[in-house]
């Protein structure tokens, strides 16, 4: 299969030189996703990558597979009109790409080539922390720009009480976080609780944010600006606080005191109180209970104790 898409992608890569400034030389295609026994989501994109004929540069395509053939070309849709609700400031972060199409049934994307976080001990803890102060306020940003208050009794049903009760009677997830869940309920039932909706991302780990290429690579975070990918689970009705702890869950262990700070910052950015914050978190993983397409449930089980980890360790007070 790889063989066969490998050839599809070359001729579309003989295409888009045309139009690559630098050019690209061909003969340098190359599979980059890694197969690696890894379980994987059923609709998971494969990479290639092409050096152009100036040192340095280069194109990525990525390409949906024979079962799910839409999902790069829902990936793109999905990143254009999420561009159009936010600011410029917002907006020049989400990664668009510079050639779209189809290779048979298939849909593919082709972008710069940018540079993930480093693999190198002292180099990544260096990056993590620029990461960081980068990407934070952008991740406030998209909250607080997309932010709907959500009152109505109507709204506080659908948004909230019943992502709610679907993890609360989710046989599958740990008794912790159902018992959680099922407090949460009482407490927005009493009418406390601080509850909108914003903009989600829906995947915003370490990978899915990338750098502007630089001629010292392994610094290209500390001197790159940034492009956040994968935009096929973003939601404009989403929940504040989740691509948070994503992120964090993903630079930093849990405990850590980065983790603190960041929380903080963000919950008085946003004026949430730990509570607040908790409601949104597990909201945001009881719609995803009634929506999780290709994802294993054991992935989301994993995630669910991964995220109620999270929070006790880091919104407490």
């Amino acid at each position: 299969m790889q063989i066969i898409m490998k050839e599809k992608v070359t001729e579309v890569a003989e295409l888009v030189s045309e139009r690559f400034d630098d050019g690209l030389d061909v003969s340098t295609l190359r599979c980059v996703t890694e197969f690696d026994g890894v379980e994987r989501v059923a609709d998971g994109t494969v990479a290639f990558s092409v050096d152009s004929k100036s040192r340095g540069k280069g194109i990525v395509f990525l390409v949906s597979n024979d079962a799910f053939p839409e999902v790069v070309g829902e990936d793109v849709a999905q990143a254009r009109e999420i561009a159009t609700r936010v600011s410029p400031q917002v907006s020049r972060h989400i990664l668009t790409p510079l050639h779209e199409g189809r290779i048979g049934e298939v849909t593919y994307a082709a972008y710069h080539r940018l540079s993930p976080i480093s693999n190198f001990g002292l180099v990544r803890i260096l990056q993590k922390r620029r990461v960081t102060k980068m990407l934070f306020p952008w991740i406030i940003g998209l909250a607080r720009e997309t932010r709907v208050a959500r009152y109505r009794s109507a709204e506080i049903e659908r948004y909230f009480e019943h992502p709610l009760l679907s993890l609360r009677d989710d046989e599958e997830v740990s008794i912790a976080v159902r018992d959680r869940a099922d407090r949460f309920l009482g407490l927005i039932r009493a009418g406390s609780p601080n509850l909108f909706t914003a903009l989600q991302h829906g995947d915003l780990w370490i990978g899915n944010i990338l750098f502007e290429r630089k001629p010292f690579q392994n610094l290209n975070p500390a001197l790159g600006n940034f492009a956040v990918i994968d935009w096929r689970s973003a939601r404009a009705d989403g929940y504040p606080c989740i691509d948070l702890v994503r992120f964090c869950s993903s630079v930093y262990k849990t405990g850590a005191r980065s983790n603190d700070k960041c929380v903080l910052a963000y919950r008085e950015a946003l004026e949430l109180d730990p509570i607040d914050f908790q409601i949104h978190c597990l909201s945001s993983l009881g719609r995803l209970a009634n929506e999780l397409n290709q994802m294993p449930k054991k992935l989301f089980v994993a995630l669910c104790d991964r995220t109620l980890n999270f929070v006790d360790a880091h919104s407490r007070n």
